[in-house]
């Protein structure tokens, strides 16, 4: 948000229609806190106190895990409003209407479905400057661009009378934007690990105390338990744990944890994933049963089989939590087998791109759910992992679904392309020595973005740390700046070696190569 990008003139700017005079606004406020959201929203008469929240913070997965929850709720024919960020391909996926299960089952094949137009968002923005105006609202005082898009979401949402507002935090809790509303149906806490240290703290605990700003007086939370995830050593999940359970406490709201004793996973291939509920989070059960759940209904929970088209093993504990907290917020799903139907259908019908996504899907299969029957030529997998924690997990998820792949197909060429403020050394270390994938090449390029790492500089560091390997280990490195390029190259050495091609790095990188992609090789189930 805020980079200045210049796209080639047979392009369409993803801004295209938007008033971006918005980015004037500056990038970070003059101080931390609420206190320029509350007086820019007073001016506007409190858009946000008319709507019903369920409200996500986390590391990594709040985006799938509101995805996912977003779908559950509007395949209940709701109208759901979904704020995240950023956005991959096009400015209008931050802000979503999905109106009921029509237009969730369109969302597959229309990917822009319910997005903000141009014309709604440019009068919202017209509405923002008129209260900063008509209020004299003072320099010190003016909102960030954060905080402006977050108004203007809740403005569309009121204007168009959401049922549900599933709402992203832009970074932390407890000062985020986010955090002015008052009292969310559920809180969701995805997978905590190391992120923007320098303003949420450098421990677990630390992070998990900022997470944790967006609880609020007996408001249930269903939470990734964090003693279980990846690159986060045992004593600082402990720490996070224990932050998460005194913080709940404090609020007297009940915290429901989701760790790998509770999910029995099924099958885990190319066509996506399943699993059941082996064991429910402490105190859900009773929970549930409080809330008008039979005895009945609840053997049938644990029986159930839940699916999701998501490739990646993280997806499952992400798509899991989204099940809590539909239950949680719609206590109607609880109620009869009809609700785990519901839930079939939006788990089904999710679509969150660039989170281990494969990119072309194959020729045959089903166009309405793309699962496959033929592997697609090339086989390109993206994930907009850019932490340690979100590269351990994306290549986690490629060595299970490596197993699926012929002995002629495994061979790995990877484009890699990095923000420079991102902890890339470490990634590139961790890769390298992680046994689990054969490696073809490295491609390096550069994201469309002014923070965005030299090629060069990633290249000579992947080099210098083959150096620390055995022999036949150490593979070819290219340099391709222009990311057209680099997928040229990419595309070319994968024709020789007949494997696969993996991307990370950054959500800029992946959404350009995923825009790229879509536009050169249409397939069924895509516009």
């Amino acid at each position: 948000m805020g980079d200045d990008v210049n796209y080639q003139q047979n392009e369409v700017s993803p801004y295209s229609g938007y008033d971006i005079s918005y980015e004037k606004f500056s990038r970070f406020g003059t101080r931390l806190g609420l206190e320029r959201m509350e007086v820019l929203l007073a001016a506007l008469g409190n858009p946000q106190d008319n709507l019903k929240y369920c409200h996500i913070a986390g590391t990594n997965g709040k985006g799938s895990a509101s995805a996912t929850l977003t779908s559950i709720l509007a395949a209940a024919n709701f109208r759901v409003g979904l704020y995240t960020s950023p956005f991959v391909e096009r400015f209008g996926e931050r802000i979503r209407i999905l109106s009921g299960r029509e237009s969730v089952l369109r969302w597959r094949r229309e990917p822009s479905i319910g997005e903000i137009i141009p014309d709604d968002f440019n009068v919202a923005l017209a509405r923002v400057k008129s209260a900063l105006t008509e209020n004299e609202i003072t320099a010190e005082a003016s909102p960030t661009m954060f905080e402006v898009l977050t108004t203007i979401a809740f403005l569309q949402f009121n204007k168009y009378a959401c049922d549900y507002v599933v709402l992203e935090t832009g970074l932390g809790g407890r000062l985020d934007s986010t955090n002015i509303i008052k009292q969310p149906e559920v809180v969701v806490i995805t997978a905590l690990g190391y992120d923007h240290c320098e303003r949420l703290g450098h421990t677990m605990a630390e992070i998990a105390h900022e997470k944790a700003g967006i609880f609020r007086p007996g408001v249930p939370i269903v939470a990734l338990d964090p003693r279980h995830v990846y690159s986060v050593d045992a004593t600082e999940g402990a720490s996070a744990y224990n932050q998460l359970l005194t913080e709940a406490a404090a609020k007297k709201a009940d915290i429901f944890f989701v760790d790998p004793t509770c999910l029995q996973v099924g099958t885990a291939d190319f066509a996506g994933q399943s699993y059941c509920f082996a064991n429910l989070p402490l105190g859900f059960e009773d929970y549930l049963l409080n809330r008008g759940a039979t005895d009945t209904w609840l053997e049938a929970l644990r029986t159930h089989v839940f699916r999701t088209p998501m490739l990646g093993q993280y997806q499952i504990g992400n798509t899991a939590l989204a099940v809590l907290a539909a239950f949680i917020a719609y206590p109607e799903l609880t109620q009869s087998a009809k609700g785990l139907d519901t839930i079939d259908v939006g788990m089904g019908a999710t679509f969150w791109p660039c989170r281990c996504e494969m990119l072309i899907p194959p020729l045959g299969g089903s166009a309405d759910s793309g699962v496959p029957s033929v592997l697609p030529e090339p086989l390109i997998i993206v994930d907009g992992a850019h932490n340690t924690q979100g590269s351990a997990a994306f290549r986690a998820s490629l060595a299970a679904l490596q197993k699926h792949l012929p002995d002629d197909r495994k061979r790995l060429t990877v484009l890699w392309g990095f923000l420079a403020d991102k902890p890339w050394q470490e990634i590139v270390r961790e890769t390298l020595a992680d046994p689990s994938l054969e490696y073809y090449t490295f491609v390096c390029t550069e994201p469309l973005s002014p923070r965005a790492l030299p090629a060069e500089r990633l290249a000579e560091f992947i080099q210098t740390e083959m150096t620390k390997l055995p022999r036949h280990r150490r593979v070819p490195v290219h340099i391709h700046t222009e990311v057209d390029s680099a997928i040229n190259a990419a595309w070319r050495e994968n024709s020789r070696n007949g494997g696969w091609i993996a991307v990370w790095g950054s959500l800029y990188l992946v959404g350009e190569v995923s825009k790229k992609c879509r536009n050169r090789v249409k397939w069924a189930g895509r516009p």
